[in-house]
């Protein structure tokens, strides 16, 4: 069997669905189990609404129904995390085991360069990244296939009209997206440079017994300031990109919020179908 540190990419993500596929079969049942019981609590509330506004007074709720409803979403959306993620533990761990040995086979002349803080800190970040894709970009990306997979065919029986009021919500995950990819390389540098501090401050600790006195510790307090300084701006650089990008998720919501509302609104519809529409959003 090759290693997996031997594989290109693509072939490694391929190697790796292959072979835990039965957590990935489960992860999407789980998945999509969440999205129809998260596409129900709309229509119950609807019901509801509906039953109100004829009766002039709110009906009793059937709070059994809405409590089965939660704790299914509850227990799948737990589920979907828990069946997606376990598999990437396995994998990073697996991949670190493959590294250790390959290290203890190398010459030391092959990362004498490194000193021992700095090349654990890139492996570090090198595996915790393919843990996330592995992991985390992977549930995400089966949250939407599965999520219009359910929701696009039953809001499309219940209301068409109501999709352009989708669009500033899609227009907000877009530049969400972009400023999230443009900063990340900030992010990355970030934790390099995290490393570099921490491995100076170790680096001095470990000469400051052969240190006699201030003048030559100054060289080490020096270096030690201008590399905390090139940490903190790259953290800031970083850090411009998710105070920006985040809160464009939240416009996109309530701008797609008050569209709906308008469209409702020029069709004479009231709040039952403003709140289905609310949940689907």
């Amino acid at each position: 069997m090759s290693r997996r540190l031997n594989r290109s990419f693509i072939p490694w993500v391929a190697a790796h669905f292959l072979e835990f596929w039965y957590w990935y079969l489960g992860a999407i049942g789980s998945l999509y189990m969440l999205h129809r019981l998260q596409t129900q609590l709309p229509t119950e509330v609807k019901k509801i609404t509906d039953i109100a506004q004829v009766q002039g007074e709110l009906p009793q709720a059937p709070v059994g129904l809405f409590l089965l409803i939660a704790l299914g979403i509850l227990v799948f959306r737990t589920l979907s995390r828990l069946l997606f993620f376990t598999p990437a533990r396995y994998q990073q761990k697996f991949l670190r085991t493959e590294m250790l040995e390959l290290l203890e086979q190398s010459p030391p002349a092959r990362y004498a360069s490194w000193n021992d803080g700095q090349l654990y800190q890139v492996l570090f970040n090198d595996f915790n990244n393919l843990r996330a894709f592995i992991g985390f970009a992977l549930l995400q990306v089966g949250n939407v296939i599965v999520a219009g997979w359910v929701m696009i065919p039953r809001l499309n029986q219940a209301d068409s009209s109501l999709w352009p009021a989708f669009i500033p919500m899609g227009l907000s995950v877009l530049v969400f997206s972009i400023l999230t990819a443009v900063f990340q390389k900030y992010s990355k540098r970030a934790m390099d440079a995290q490393g570099q501090v921490q491995n100076h401050v170790i680096e001095s600790y470990s000469a400051k017994s052969t240190v006699k006195n201030y003048h030559r510790e100054e060289s080490f307090i020096n270096r030690f300031k201008e590399l905390s300084q090139f940490e903190l701006s790259l953290f800031f650089k970083s850090s411009v990109g998710f105070a920006f990008s985040v809160p464009m998720i939240r416009l996109g919501l309530g701008a797609s919020l008050l569209w709906g509302a308008w469209i409702l609104r020029a069709q004479g519809k009231g709040a039952s179908e403003l709140v289905f529409f609310a949940g689907y959003l």
